[in-house]
């Protein structure tokens, strides 16, 4: 679709636009889909919006969050991870299209693909709309990904990520920041933004987002900025050169400059003065420090439990034992305190279950089709939501954390860092694992349309192994394959690269993943496990190891009616290797280490308790070279407290992520 297609230039609007001084804008389509069509830039006199029109096209827009997850819910979008994959998915098919165009072979013409060669040859910037911080971070990461031009539109969260803007180098198109805060995304906007943006280095410009604002009230914006600490001047270059420069239109407009346009306003006082009077508009169409730690009891999970020292450099533990003498840094006595590593959670959702939100910071769970192993569960996750805080506040450093158990293939999980704003850069591992989903939960969200039974669940899933492994023959024999975004993510499964990660409860449920492994030769993690203590013998044979729990709190359906935090001792004396879990938000992941302590109470031995949710965790994620234990080289990543970290008696004192004190 094409914006000039859609604009009336004789509405009053673009009158009232020209009065406010407004000689030029960038129009085009809403953020209702994640690809909406064309921008383009008029000028804003005249009744024919040909002649009116001096770029067209000028950018492909996108969006991301809200405005397409509301307009598409319960059809074909119910995530920001389905956003992300439709995207992927299109630059993908683009891509490969226009290679077969250039290698000469018989292509049929494709109207959406046509269009999207521009921005997949850097001709055309993918303008995308973009509020929260998470959201913005992502078209970076894509952008990054297939090397395309963008631009950050609104950027209402950018003031907590201003370094990760400046490094990407993309421009940010700043607003709306007036009027009411119509959605959960536009929380945090602030005129303050474009200031904090400029200070950075930030190429920013003002935007209305008309009819959002009435374009004749950009002046009054730039002068809001300037009153919330913008550099005066600065605020009138943010609607008159920077905008030129970020549309790439700054040969013509923007300035008074020999050879320019002669687009300019005659006024009585500033601009941004809201007093002023406007005479005339004429125009011419045309990381941490070295620190040593002394006399804590510490648990490394290595050794058993001792009184010593520990020492980081540059995030990492560089010297552990006893009687360390000080160097030339800083010496922390931890006298009566004691040490453990930071806590890990083997499987959660945290961050892309928002706390205390509905539908707008709902981004789990993809209810649109039942194979989704595209999306990408990174893609869905916000940093900033106060569960993460929480997470870090109560010692745990590392999640896994990915789509829920809606789909029988959801997509990937990441492994990530509880300290940031950046979501790209607290990740350590990404993919980490694909989500896969057997027994009540695929069956009740597709019930009527596409699963009523475990069998297809089943079957579902044995279709897409099958078809993945003939794409890839096809892919290795030099055989014309055409791109199939869903098929490219299963690869790494395939290839035993990546493991599937199986939701599965009852024993049957368990029985079929081990089944369906043992068949197509792949790895998975069996994760929840709640009728584990039928079958040991089957799940010690089958070598796979366990993602135990959520234990904690009501029996919520009925393949979980046996869960008890008794399973664990009966996995660890039968020496099967596992893991305790929360599965947050069904357990807030705060209490992670009471789910550990509880299982401790029903019979597990306390340090293997303590390794549960430790070493454990991140030998079963195979992160244990980074993460996992207090050992030369690892990452410094731990937690001082006044107990064992089991108590509930327990105060935690200061938690430290990468060697920097972080809670």
């Amino acid at each position: 679709m094409r914006g000039i297609d859609g604009c009336n230039p004789m509405d009053e609007t673009v009158e009232l636009a020209l009065k406010g001084g407004v000689t030029t804008v960038a129009a085009g389509p809403g953020s209702a889909n994640v690809l909406g069509g064309t921008f383009f830039a008029y000028k804003t006199k005249g009744n024919c919006i040909d002649e009116m029109t001096i770029e067209n096209p000028i950018a492909m827009k996108a969006a991301f969050g809200e405005n397409p997850k509301r307009c598409y819910k319960d059809k074909k979008i119910d995530t920001r991870m389905q956003i992300s994959a439709l995207l992927r998915e299109t630059l993908a098919k683009t891509k490969e299209y226009m290679e077969k165009k250039e290698a000469g072979k018989d292509v049929a013409y494709d109207q959406k693909l046509e269009a999207m060669i521009p921005v997949i040859k850097k001709e055309l910037p993918l303008k995308c709309h973009a509020h929260r911080a998470d959201d913005i971070l992502t078209v970076i990461r894509i952008a990054k990904e297939y090397d395309i031009e963008v631009t950050l539109d609104h950027a209402t969260d950018a003031r907590c990520i201003v370094e990760q803007i400046k490094e990407s180098g993309y421009p940010c198109i700043c607003g709306p920041s007036f009027g009411h805060k119509t959605k959960f995304e536009l929380k945090s906007k602030s005129f303050k933004t474009p200031g904090v943006l400029n200070k950075a280095g930030i190429l920013v410009s003002i935007t209305t987002d008309s009819p959002v604002i009435p374009e004749q009230y950009l002046s009054l914006c730039a002068a809001l900025a300037a009153k919330e600490g913008m550099d005066e001047y600065e605020a009138i270059k943010a609607i008159t050169i920077n905008p030129a420069k970020i549309l790439k239109l700054d040969n013509r407009v923007g300035s008074i400059k020999a050879g320019k346009d002669a687009d300019f306003i005659i006024c009585t006082k500033n601009i941004l003065d809201t007093t002023n009077e406007i005479k005339s508009v004429l125009y011419r169409w045309k990381e941490g420090c070295v620190m040593l730690f002394k006399n804590a009891t510490i648990y490394t999970m290595e050794q058993d439990p001792f009184v010593g020292d520990f020492r980081i450099d540059k995030g990492v533990f560089t010297e552990i034992g006893k009687d360390l003498n000080p160097k030339d840094e800083e010496v922390q006595d931890l006298n009566g305190l004691y040490v453990f590593p930071g806590l890990i959670d083997a499987h959660s959702h945290l961050g892309m279950v928002c706390s205390s939100i509905g539908f707008e910071g709902e981004d789990g769970n993809e209810v649109t089709d039942p194979i989704t192993p595209n999306i990408r569960g990174i893609d869905g996750c916000n940093p900033m939501d106060e569960t993460i805080e929480l997470a870090l506040k109560s010692g745990v450093t590392t999640v896994a954390a990915g789509p829920g158990s809606a789909n029988v293939i959801g997509g990937t999980f990441f492994a990530y860092k509880t300290a940031g704003h950046c979501i790209d850069e607290m990740t350590i591992q990404n993919p980490l694992a694909m989500k896969a989903a057997f027994g009540e939960n695929p069956k009740r969200c597709y019930k009527g349309k596409k699963i009523d039974t475990r069998m297809q669940i089943s079957a579902l899933l044995r279709e897409t192994l099958a078809k993945t492994k003939e794409y890839i023959q096809k892919k290795e024999s030099g055989k014309d394959v055409d791109y199939d975004q869903k098929l490219e993510a299963m690869i790494p499964v395939i290839k035993k690269e990546m493991p599937l990660k199986c939701h599965c409860h009852r024993a049957d449920d368990i029985l079929t993943v081990i089944r369906i492994a043992k068949e197509y030769d792949i790895e998975v993690t069996l994760d929840h496990v709640t009728n584990g203590r039928s079958i040991i013998p089957q799940i010690k044979e089958s070598g796979f190891p366990c993602i135990l729990g959520p234990c904690l709190g009501h029996k919520s359906k009925y393949e979980v009616k046996n869960m008890s935090f008794e399973t664990a001792n009966e996995f660890y004396k039968a020496g099967i290797p596992f893991c305790i879990i929360t599965d947050s938000p069904v357990v807030p992941e705060q209490y992670l280490s009471l789910s550990a302590a509880l299982a401790a109470k029903a019979g597990l031995p306390e340090y293997e308790a303590i390794k549960a949710i430790t070493i454990n965790p991140a030998k079963i994620l195979k992160l244990d070279d980074r993460i996992g234990s207090i050992k030369t080289g690892k990452d410094a990543d731990f937690v001082i407290c006044t107990k064992n970290i089991l108590d509930t008696q327990n105060e935690i004192k200061t938690v430290y992520v990468n060697g920097k004190k972080e809670a």
